[in-house]
């Protein structure tokens, strides 16, 4: 636990940078749902007490496995502690296991905010689009209430929920077909039009990568990349397998509490691989094996 946590803390103090940390956005994307599930179900039990995950899953009526994920997470995040020789987790106390609580407590606006994004906006989606609009209006009206979180770690990982999937789906339909056929475009992170995109979207859009430093997006919805922000939106494509994952993560909630096996065990043929969006996944996948030989030869190329 100590190496991860080391490693998400280092990366933070200089914020978001697509080029050298885009990881930690993904992270916050799948991270997400389990958060909200340990404060909303899990949280509870474990202020009067360490408990082991199979004591918690009786307690709260959890599914055991999924529930050690849970957990396993919340201890590389910081908010519980392992004990390896009683094999129990006990809670953290301190500022950023209060604000968890304050940001993502279950009656909270912004936690029924963060659920939609996972129900009603699952990459790779088109600008315009409802899927594209939800991811706005949940940057628009709810980010200033993490923004000004006392805690950096968790406001960068609740950045990563609703830039995820918007970035995901910009990337992947300036390259690639819905069917997953690559267009061939070299340049095609140089510079984009989301022109159809409503005022109000347009703004968030022009703030999110005016934020982000990569490029800017003028009042008519011409969004021009830098030539370091071209080169940087490219990470994105790391997005693609995490993102592919959206039922899986939508339906996390069922998975802890009710059917573990669901996306994986069914009589049904028609619901094989109901857990994953396999085109992405697919694309994803040959999009990052790209990326790692181009990295590769070019070091080769150094050397000979």
């Amino acid at each position: 636990m100590p190496v991860e946590h080391a490693t998400l803390e280092d990366a933070l103090p200089n914020g978001i940078d697509l080029g050298s940390n885009a990881f930690l956005l993904i992270h916050g994307w799948t991270a997400g749902p389990l958060l909200l599930d340990f404060v909303a179900k899990a949280k509870k039990p474990l202020v009067e007490r360490p408990l082991t995950a199979a004591q918690l899953a009786e307690t709260v009526h959890m599914e055991a496995g999924p529930l050690a994920i849970l957990l396993r997470t919340c201890s590389i995040l910081g908010y519980v502690a392992f004990d390896t020789l009683q094999d129990t987790y006990s809670l953290v106390p301190g500022p950023a296991l209060d604000e968890l609580e304050a940001q993502l407590g279950s009656s909270t606006p912004l936690a029924q905010a963060l659920r939609r994004i996972y129900a009603e906006a699952m990459p790779p989606f088109k600008l315009p689009s409802m899927e594209a609009t939800r991811c706005f209006e949940v940057w628009t009206e709810c980010r200033p209430l993490w923004r000004s979180s006392s805690s950096t770690t968790l406001s960068v990982l609740l950045d990563g929920i609703v830039l995820a999937p918007l970035l995901t789906s910009i990337t992947y339909f300036a390259r690639w077909s819905e069917e997953g056929l690559d267009y061939g475009k070299d340049n095609s992170m140089d510079s984009f039009n989301f022109s159809e995109l409503d005022a109000a979207s347009r703004a968030a859009l022009g703030g999110i990568f005016q934020e982000l430093g990569v490029g800017t997006v003028t009042p008519e919805g011409i969004l021009t990349m830098t030539p370091k922000g071209s080169l940087a939106l490219q990470r994105c494509y790391s997005f693609y397998v995490p993102t592919s994952y959206s039922p899986l993560l939508s339906n996390f909630g069922r998975i802890l509490t009710e059917e573990p096996g669901w996306g994986f065990e069914s009589a049904d043929p028609d619901e094989t691989e109901i857990h994953v969006k396999r085109t992405l996944n697919v694309v994803g996948s040959g999009a990052q094996h790209q990326t790692l030989f181009k990295d590769m030869m070019r070091h080769i190329n150094i050397v000979f």
